[in-house]
């Protein structure tokens, strides 16, 4: 076979997507805290966008018309770049640029209400920002100094160090041992049990802290933690030589502390869960809105439509401009989409799931991602999206939208219940069960079958797990 160098063509297809589509899938993506920051970043870059008090009705008859010449949405994407920072210098010198546009093009009330948006959007200390400030407050040498920089910056947001020592000292080109004392300096600050490498180096510093070395606590966790992990309370006791009582009071201490020490500083900044949409009750029927009140209302500048329009301005300006109208037009045009999404979502939500509404859980019928597509008229992959991360208020609380979906069992009698409710089922099951003789997954298995549903033993135990329940011989106690 004669080999070499040859020229060939063929036809594909392939899908290729606009960039108006890619930032419209984008923006659908996002959870609102992550929306806010997006459109903060897209406000700071693109001077045409304002944050209006009452632009709705300006933001819809712009999204409604196009600007005659207005350029393709690829070339904006392709150009935009290119040309800020010379346009940036054009707009310093051009005496006529400053006359329409003022300082930034928006009047000081739409500045006001932009700075106002952008302060709403507060950052708390991180763990590493505390731990970095009592750094600063010691007197260490240079090296020992950069040593706890890169410890501070392997500790995860929990509070452990992540990585292992040898890898650090070989980092910062130091001993193991020089790395190890600097490790004990870090491992005093606060939260206290900072820089721990596992669950019981933590709880022994814990305790170290209370002067509680010589306790039957310091002596179960520094030397026995792999025996209480397993249950083994009655061997335990027997080693110890104390009552299984004693054993359970001095855990029953140990559980006051902290197993991630840096959750008292990232508690602190937590992003709550912001619903997007609410299930409201109008009489006897359920409706849905947006809650639109953690999102800025956004509008084109009016300052930028006057230079676009001024015969005067300079060809470069006017290009520079359009782009930048084209491109707020479709940051809004893909905000517009993604509401207008998980509003008809939650509409479908409420309807299927009407009894859930009004009498909780157990009648929450089984439900799929495919079902609500078909109903929308939209792939089921865009259903993902549109509910991934993100909630919904109803009345029976808040929710996040995946809650909604779940499978299906039907039982002898043939009642349909979800996964969900046979999780609730499991969960009551072990409430009430004798803590000396905890129902193993067999028994969980006959209780659901006396019930009328018929599950596998598996199916079972990966409930309970899912639920964060241990297994029978871990919840025993004796």
């Amino acid at each position: 076979m004669e080999q070499g160098l040859f020229q060939s063509q063929k036809l594909s297809q392939e899908l290729i997507m606009a960039p108006q589509q890619i930032q419209s899938l984008e923006i659908l993506l996002l959870p609102m805290l992550e929306l806010q920051q997006k459109i903060s970043q897209e406000i700071e870059v693109n001077p045409t966008l304002e944050v209006s008090g009452g632009g709705e009705e300006l933001m819809g008859d712009m999204l409604s018309e196009d600007l005659p010449g207005s350029p393709s949405d690829e070339q904006v994407a392709a150009a935009a770049a290119e040309h800020d920072e010379s346009m940036c210098s054009l707009i310093s010198i051009d005496p006529s640029w400053r006359d329409h546009a003022g300082s930034g093009g928006n009047s000081p009330e739409a500045d006001s209400k932009r700075q106002h948006f952008f302060d709403s959007l507060t950052e708390e200390s991180s763990l590493q920002d505390i731990l970095v400030e009592q750094l600063r407050s010691l007197d260490l040498d240079e090296k020992d100094y950069e040593i706890a920089e890169q410890l501070i910056g392997s500790i995860d947001e929990l509070g452990y160090l992540r990585t292992h020592i040898s890898d650090l000292a070989i980092i910062c080109g130091c001993d193991v041992k020089v790395v190890k004392k600097v490790l004990q300096v870090i491992q005093s600050f606060e939260p206290i049990g900072v820089g721990s490498r596992d669950l019981q180096e933590c709880l022994c510093i814990q305790l170290k802290k209370m002067n509680m070395e010589a306790t039957l606590e310091y002596k179960i966790i520094s030397k026995h933690l792999d025996m209480v992990q397993k249950n083994h309370i009655p061997q335990l006791a027997k080693k110890l030589n104390v009552t299984p009582t004693k054993i359970y009071e001095a855990l029953k201490f140990v559980q006051k502390l902290k197993p991630y020490p840096g959750s008292a500083v990232t508690n602190r900044s937590v992003q709550y869960a912001v619903p997007e949409t609410e299930i409201y009750k109008d009489g006897e029927e359920f409706k849905v809105k947006a809650l639109k009140e953690h999102l800025p209302n956004l509008r084109i500048s009016d300052q930028y439509l006057t230079i676009l329009e001024d015969p005067n301005t300079k060809p470069e300006v006017r290009k520079y401009i359009k782009e930048k109208i084209t491109s707020s037009k479709m940051l809004m045009r893909s905000l517009d989409h993604r509401e207008s999404t998980i509003v008809r979502i939650t509409q479908v939500l409420t309807r299927l799931q009407d009894a859930f509404l009004r009498e909780g859980v157990d009648l929450m019928k089984p439900l799929t991602m495919q079902q609500v597509a078909d109903e929308i008229g939209v792939h089921e992959t865009t259903v993902s999206r549109a509910i991934n991360q993100k909630y919904v208020q109803t009345p029976k609380g808040l929710f996040p939208f995946k809650y909604f979906f779940n499978s299906g069992y039907t039982s002898t009698t043939g009642e349909v219940v979800t996964s969900l409710s046979i999780k609730h089922r499991i969960n009551e099951m072990i409430a009430e069960e004798d803590s000396k003789k905890p129902l193993a997954d067999q028994e969980l298995v006959d209780g659901l079958n006396a019930l009328g549903f018929s599950i596998a033993r598996r199916t079972v135990a990966k409930y309970r797990e899912e639920l964060g329940i241990a297994s029978s011989h871990l919840r025993r106690s004796y």
